[in-house]
C-alpha cells in the first residue's frame, strides 16, 4: 500500500527492516525551511499525489501532510543551519504524527482498536 512512499525506490536503506517515509522528510524540511506557506503547499501536492497512487480515503494524506507542514512551518524562525537537532526532532515527531493519524482513520474505524501492537 505504502510502496510510493519510500518502500520501492528506497529498499536498499532500511535499518532494522524499516525504510525511511522521504515524503514525510521533504514535507517536514520545507516547512521548517521555508515557512507555513510553503510546508502547507508542499504538504497539500505532495498528499494530493499519495492520494492519486495510493490512498483509501481520498484528501485524507493530502490533510495530513498539509497539516505536517503547517505545523513544521511554526518553527521557521528557530530553525539554524549548522543545529541538526531541532529537524530530527521535528521529522521524528512529524513522522509520529503521521503513524497516529493513519492508524486512526485506517484501523480505528475499522474496529481494529489494538494501538499498542500496531
Amino acid at each position: 500500500m505504502f510502496a510510493f512512499t519510500s518502500n520501492k525506490y528506497f529498499s536498499r536503506y532500511r535499518l532494522a527492516g524499516v525504510t525511511p517515509n522521504i515524503l514525510i522528510c521533504v514535507v517536514a524540511t520545507y516547512g521548517f525551511m521555508k515557512g507555513r506557506r510553503h510546508g502547507i503547499l508542499i504538504g497539500f501536492f505532495t498528499g494530493l499525489l499519495l492520494d492519486i497512487f495510493s490512498g483509501t480515503l481520498f484528501g485524507f494524506y493530502a490533510l495530513v501532510y498539509m497539516y505536517i507542514g503547517l505545523l513544521n512551518g511554526l518553527f521557521k524562525k528557530q530553525f539554524f543551519g549548522d543545529d541538526l537537532r531541532l529537524p530530527m526532532i521535528l521529522i521524528g515527531t512529524s513522522d509520529f504524527v503521521y503513524g497516529v493519524f493513519s492508524f486512526l482513520a485506517l484501523y480505528a474505524f475499522k474496529s481494529q482498536r489494538d494501538f499498542v501492537f500496531i
